[in-house]
């Protein structure tokens, strides 16, 4: 039976496998060291956001990542989800829609007045989901984002 939880300061051996997995997924590449370290101290040292987790006899099997942010409309918060991830041996095992059913529960006993993510423009497979389950494509908001190698002149151009 799958267990969906918040990580606790026991599990960084268990998700380990699976961030190494996320990691392969979206950047086709073997996650270097120095990024698996940031990662896990960010989960367990910074507590910069949280972490749902999916475990069977041991194993992660999935994760849904993300963090309440303030302020907003009510003072519930809105949390934003930074990833939902599921193994690629256990996909179309309908895991994507517990780890969705935590968030809401976790959403719901916060207080929170929404729940907010994305996903690539190529991963359609998720989007259909999603618009399956009724959750609400958001065209009023556009996406920007600053890449590290740009921080910098990104910098400059706010002095400016």
């Amino acid at each position: 039976m799958t267990e969906i939880r918040l990580i606790g300061p026991d599990d960084r051996a268990m998700i380990r496998p699976l961030l190494a997995e996320i990691h392969h997924h979206y950047q086709g590449e073997e996650m270097p060291e120095v990024a698996m370290d940031r990662t896990l101290h960010d989960l367990f040292e910074e507590r910069s956001c949280a972490m749902l987790v999916a475990v069977e006899d041991g194993r992660a099997l999935g994760c849904a990542t993300y963090a309440v942010f303030q302020p907003s409309a009510d003072g519930g918060g809105t949390m934003f989800v930074k990833d939902i991830f599921v193994s690629a041996n256990v996909r179309r095992q309908r895991l994507g829609r517990q780890l969705l059913i935590a968030l809401v529960d976790k959403a719901e006993a916060r207080g929170c007045n929404r729940i907010d993510w994305t996903t690539d423009a190529i991963n359609e497979d998720a989007q259909l989901l999603y618009d399956r389950l009724g959750a609400q494509r958001v065209k009023s908001k556009m996406f920007f984002r600053v890449m590290a190698r740009d921080y910098k002149g990104f910098r400059q151009n706010c002095e400016r």
